[in-house]
Formats: C-alpha cells, structure tokens, sequence
C-alpha cells in the first residue's frame, strides 16, 4: 500500500454513508489500484488490516461488522 496526500477535491467512497466536510483525501495505491480515501476510512482501513495480521486471517464476522462493506473490500484487496 503507498500513501500520498493529494490536494485535488475528490471524494471518498464512503462520502454516501456519512458526511466528513472538507476533510482531505489521501491518495492510496491498493495492488496497482488508486483509490482516494478520507482520514476516517484510512483509519478504519489501518485498523481492519492489523487485525487480519492479528488473526492471522480474516477477522471473525463479529469484528468485521463494526467496518463498512467498503473497508472491508479494500482490506480484502491488500490481503491478497
């Protein structure tokens, strides 16, 4: 995963489930792929990911339920 901050008004993903006002967007590469993220989902994004490395797989759907469908696509991605 690469990380960049980007100065461009573009919008995350996750902008339809909750509102960050103009918060900045970070470019981040997944596998070859670009993908803007909000602080929000960048955090939750690193928090998924140390617990595949916590469970050394996927986290149980217990744990996994607290992050969006889209975070969890994203941390699936890196995994593979």
């Amino acid at each position: 995963m690469y990380l960049s901050d980007t100065t461009e008004d573009t919008l995350c993903r996750c902008c339809t489930k909750h509102v960050p006002n103009n918060l900045k967007t970070m470019l981040v590469t997944i596998n070859s792929e670009v993908v803007y993220l909000c602080p929000t989902s960048f955090y939750n994004l690193e928090s998924l990911r140390a617990l595949y490395v916590h469970y050394l797989t996927e986290p149980p759907g217990s744990v996994r339920k607290h992050y969006s469908d889209y975070i969890q696509m994203l941390a699936k991605q890196l995994q593979a």
